[in-house]
């Protein structure tokens, strides 16, 4: 979902959306390399990668705990956090800068539409994550929180996170193109406005609703099959095979040229 917003921003072409797309890389970077530590951090203390067998890790790895919190809520793009802003230039730029579309409903676009739906599922995977793994039940055993490196890693980077979020203009002066600028972009970009800023807790609301509501139908599916194993090996053989094509190809091409 986040690689759909980086798409989206290049594919809408203007200057705003394509800052946007490039601002959502850079916090990408920041947020989901977060995100991965936690998850690491995790099953690196307690040999664990089944979320069905965490819960309650929060009262013993509340430096994890905390990290993870600032990773979820700068991809789910919260208030305060670097998502909130780069997601909300490539929002921006999808609402003036893209065409109406066939399900233009509220004066929002079709894919401003689409960006917000990605948006709220984006805080249900998070707060399933952080639900199960960090506050929920609790955990038999006794676990160790980050170690010292590990630590100081994690609350750099989660510093990063909240800083880019709070200071914008630190973020704006990294972009190709400056999004505060009526002679570069269409529509000038402001991050903390009152529309802005309750169109993200309404995003993360929906999201927490959205969570509670699929939550007790989804546990009773049992075990669901993991489309990986279909996928992994029709892409594997499947590139394979085209690559042996097209150089049995470029052979059959060469040898003719050859011997005409």
């Amino acid at each position: 979902s986040q690689v759909g917003y980086m798409i989206a921003g290049v594919g809408i072409g203007t200057a705003l959306s394509q800052a946007g797309a490039f601002a959502h890389v850079f916090n990408h970077i920041l947020y989901k390399g977060l995100l991965f530590m936690t998850a690491g951090v995790v099953v690196y203390r307690t040999g664990e990668e089944n979320l069905k067998k965490l819960g309650g890790l929060a009262r013993q790895m509340p430096i994890t705990a905390g990290a993870f919190t600032v990773a979820a809520l700068s991809i789910a793009g919260f208030p305060g956090f670097n998502g909130f802003v780069s997601k909300g230039i490539v929002i921006a730029g999808s609402h003036y800068d893209f065409a109406k579309g066939p399900f233009y409903v509220g004066g929002l676009t079709t894919l401003e539409w689409l960006l917000y739906i990605g948006g709220v599922g984006t805080f249900m995977s998070f707060i399933k994550f952080g639900y199960y793994a960090f506050f929920h039940g609790e955990y038999e055993g006794t676990v160790e929180d980050a170690n010292r490196g590990q630590a100081v890693a994690m609350v750099s980077i989660a510093a990063l996170c909240v800083f880019y979020g709070l200071f914008d203009g630190a973020l704006f002066a990294l972009l190709p193109f400056d999004v505060t600028s009526k002679a570069v972009v269409s529509h000038v970009y402001h991050t903390y406005t009152r529309e802005h800023i309750i169109e993200g807790v309404v995003l993360a609301l929906a999201g927490l609703i959205g969570f509670a509501l699929t939550k007790k139908p989804l546990s009773k599916l049992g075990r669901v099959p993991d489309i990986d194993r279909l996928t992994n090996p029709a892409v594997f053989y499947g590139t394979r095979g085209l690559v042996v094509s097209l150089t049995a190809l470029y052979a059959l091409g060469d040898r003719v040229t050859v011997s005409g």
